[in-house]
């Protein structure tokens, strides 16, 4: 799989899982304000992935979930960290996507 940007740093503004086995991760850059999506699909460990996205608790209502100390390839797909949060591994086939969105 190709390599992907690590994402370090980035604020995770909000998360939809589903409906087919998919997570879209929507990213705020920090530093810049641009937004970008990073979708993952064909999730084969789908359940997993969905109970560590549903324990991330947004603060407060104008914060975001939590801070993206990165995005790793591994063998078998990708593994996510962040603070706080922990890590998950997301075990797909197909390189995610990412869609650029527009600066705040």
């Amino acid at each position: 799989m190709r390599q992907l940007p690590t994402f370090h740093d980035f604020d995770l503004v909000d998360v939809r899982l589903g409906p087919r086995r998919e997570a879209n991760l929507e990213l705020r850059d920090g530093l810049h304000g641009t937004r970008c999506t990073l979708r993952f699909a064909a999730i084969e460990n789908f359940a997993a992935v969905e109970r560590f996205f549903g324990a991330v608790q947004r603060p407060d209502e104008n914060a975001f979930l939590a801070r993206v100390d990165g995005v790793q390839t591994t063998g078998d797909g990708f593994t996510i960290a962040l603070d706080p949060g922990g890590t998950v591994r997301v075990v797909t086939r197909k390189p995610p996507t990412v869609t650029a969105g527009e600066p705040e």
